[in-house]
């Protein structure tokens, strides 16, 4: 399998990081194999060497699938994730900041309980990821609000 030098040079990359090789051990390797010590220095046919040595040692290649154009439920989308850490963030600055009495997350889930109920009273939240992504935007842009207010010293609604 003959790749292009920047391929190469992104698979030992990789198979670097997954062997756990420290720097040193790293560039001993290459300098015992082609008596350079950086794959830009490096030839394709160096690199396959060191490629393939790499994958003796263990290293396996693994080849992605060919993704599916689907939509990805929000549970499990990084921008959702987000969202939910940036509300526990300023969550927890709040408090830090003397805003909040408690800054657990356990007090961020009373809060966010309080507040789906305000809407629908027949809401239970067990856990934030378990919330619809809309929902944990609208919570978002409220606490940010709130927070801008208490930093102006209007007082905390909370």
């Amino acid at each position: 399998m003959l790749l292009s030098k920047s391929r190469y040079i992104q698979l030992i990359r990789i198979s670097r990081a997954r062997l756990n090789l420290s720097r040193f051990l790293y560039t001993n390797f290459l300098y015992i194999l082609t008596g350079k010590k950086s794959c830009h220095d490096m030839c394709v046919d160096e690199l396959a060497v060191v490629f393939y040595q790499m994958k003796r040692l263990s290293f396996k290649l693994v080849e992605k699938k060919a993704q599916v154009e689907h939509k990805k439920s929000y549970s499990h989308d990084n921008t959702f994730m987000n969202s939910i850490e940036q509300l526990r963030q300023i969550w927890f600055l709040m408090s830090l900041e003397g805003y909040l009495p408690d800054g657990s997350d356990k007090s961020l889930l009373e809060w966010v309980t309080a507040q789906v109920k305000y809407r629908d009273k027949s809401a239970l939240v067990e856990r934030l990821e378990w919330l619809p992504a809309w929902v944990v935007v609208h919570l978002l842009e409220q606490l940010k609000a709130q927070y801008l207010l208490c930093r102006k010293g209007i007082k905390n609604t909370l």
